[in-house]
C-alpha cells in the first residue's frame, strides 16, 4: 500500500428500495450503480492501461459472491443464467419487497 492509498471498510444493508443497475456516461463509459436505500455506491473502470480487463474480473466475482449470499439466504435460489431482478417478488408478486 502506498502513502496515497487509504483503505476503507463499510458495512451497509439495503433499504426497502434498493436497486442497481448499468449505466452509461455520455462517453460511453460504463458504470455500476448500488443504490442501497439511502447510500449510493457507483463502480466504475479506472484511468490506467488494462483497467477494463481488471474491472471486468471483478465484476464477474463480485456477481458470482452477490449470487451465492443470495443463495444462502433466500431458500429459492435462482439459477446462474437468472441474474436480472434483486429480489423476488412478494406472495403477491409485487416485487422488490415494496409495498404495492
Amino acid at each position: 500500500m502506498t502513502s496515497t492509498e487509504v483503505p476503507v471498510s463499510m458495512w451497509c444493508w439495503p433499504g426497502p428500495r434498493a436497486a442497481a443497475g448499468v449505466q452509461t456516461t455520455p462517453s460511453g463509459e460504463y458504470l455500476l450503480s448500488v443504490f442501497l436505500d439511502p447510500m449510493n455506491l457507483v463502480v466504475t473502470v479506472p484511468p490506467f492501461p488494462r483497467a477494463s480487463l481488471s474491472t471486468a474480473r471483478f465484476l464477474r466475482e463480485l456477481a458470482k459472491a452477490a449470487l451465492r449470499m443470495a443463495g444462502e439466504i433466500d431458500s429459492v435460489q435462482p439459477s446462474p443464467g437468472r441474474l436480472g431482478g434483486a429480489h423476488r417478488a412478494d406472495e403477491r408478486g409485487t416485487g422488490r419487497g415494496m409495498e404495492s
